[in-house]
């Protein structure tokens, strides 16, 4: 993107970003060739605070529009929006892990690469709001908290609840850092009472699964049982932690 002529803008969030990071001096880089480069920067990254500012103000210095955010709020999605000059589509990475070199090795990510207009639109729009300090209050495609997450989460579950009445396929597979929400964590049982097959991979100890074992009144042979990795959890745990873990204690840890 820094040398493709076509490319006239580039809009990214950075939250958590290496010392020496070479996503963050191409993106100084296509700003001193004259590219209109917006970059999304979250002082509040944990221990990663002094490093994003740092940053920060060497983008400023080299042209980058630099935005930091809205009160009270951290901004923790990963997007990337990439315009073209030439008529072509423009492009948008979704994804769920830092623009980082470094932490890429160690954690598993994923990231959605897509020129869809109404889904970049939709990314183009979050940009703007960034920018203008305010919230997202609808889209087509993205479920942006604050406004337009939880709400919309709750009626998915419910509709692959009704798809499992009906007899029709369904199923939910989640991905994220942690879930401590008390009414998700109630719709998503729900859905697992009602037969709906829920697969969550979670970065860090998850409140559900303290609520399922609190579910067994800590009977030691149900709890046991209720830990126990599956053929299919284990294959999953496999391919996520590198190895074989015992049991989903041990997966978390």
């Amino acid at each position: 993107c820094v040398d493709d002529k076509r490319v006239t803008d580039i809009k990214i969030t950075l939250y958590r970003v290496s010392s020496n990071s070479k996503i963050v001096q191409a993106l100084i880089d296509a700003a001193r060739r004259g590219k209109n480069v917006t970059c999304c920067v979250e002082l509040r990254a944990r221990f990663d605070e002094e490093n994003n500012i740092d940053w920060s103000k060497r983008m400023e210095e080299a042209g980058c529009k630099v935005v930091y955010g809205l009160p009270n709020y951290k901004v923790h999605c990963k997007l990337l929006l990439i315009k073209f000059n030439d008529g072509r589509k423009n492009v948008a990475q979704i994804g769920t892990g830092n623009f980082n070199e470094v932490t890429a090795r160690l954690y598993t990510d994923l990231a959605l690469f897509t020129s869809h207009k109404e889904i970049t639109e939709d990314v183009d729009h979050v940009f703007d709001c960034l920018c203008e300090g305010c919230f997202v209050e609808s889209s087509k495609h993205l479920l942006v908290a604050p406004l337009c997450l939880k709400a919309k989460l709750m009626e998915l579950i419910d509709e692959e609840i009704e798809k499992k009445k009906a007899g029709k396929p369904c199923g939910i597979v989640l991905k994220m850092n942690s879930l401590t929400d008390k009414d998700l964590i109630r719709k998503l049982q729900e859905a697992a009472d009602a037969g709906v097959k829920v697969q969550a991979v979670y970065m860090a100890a998850a409140a559900m699964g303290l609520s399922c074992v609190a579910r067994t009144g800590f009977d030691r042979e149900k709890v046991d049982a209720l830990l126990r990795l599956g053929a299919e959890e284990t294959a999953v745990a496999i391919a996520t932690l590198g190895y074989r873990p015992n049991s989903i204690l041990d997966a978390i840890r």
